[in-house]
């Protein structure tokens, strides 16, 4: 999306965008993101987290660093629960995106926990000690 429309007091630095995908099991990515969610970075958002959903299985939305969340990156966040609604979570909205998550999505979006919970005794390679 070209940003050649904007003034140029509003440079890149000023509004702080960072996007990564970590990976926590072969199936489960973590989707990291902080800075300002709005309609300039949202189509990176969207490209990140198909991607994500691409290579993974399980993709949780990580968004406890986000300062903004507009109206154009809570479509991407709603394009992508409708499309895997039950392997497509999201982790500590800030407030304002909670308030707007929590009225137009069921209570299964949002999740209490960014990684899935894995019982190391029985991950594979690990032997039982006693």
């Amino acid at each position: 999306m070209s940003t050649d429309f904007l003034a140029p007091e509003f440079s890149d630095h000023e509004w702080p965008f960072e996007i990564s995908v970590e990976s926590f099991t072969d199936a489960h990515a973590v989707v990291r993101v902080s800075g300002n969610a709005d309609m300039v970075t949202s189509p990176q958002l969207l490209a990140v987290i198909n991607a994500a959903m691409a290579n993974y299985s399980e993709v949780v939305l990580d968004l406890s660093q986000v300062n903004f969340f507009s109206s154009a990156a809570v479509d991407v966040v709603f394009e992508a629960y409708a499309r895997r609604p039950d392997s497509f979570r999201v982790f500590a909205p800030v407030r304002p995106a909670r308030q707007v998550l929590e009225l137009f999505a069921d209570e299964r979006l949002l999740t209490e926990a960014p990684a899935p919970v894995v019982d190391i005794r029985r991950a594979p390679g690990l032997q039982d000690a006693s």
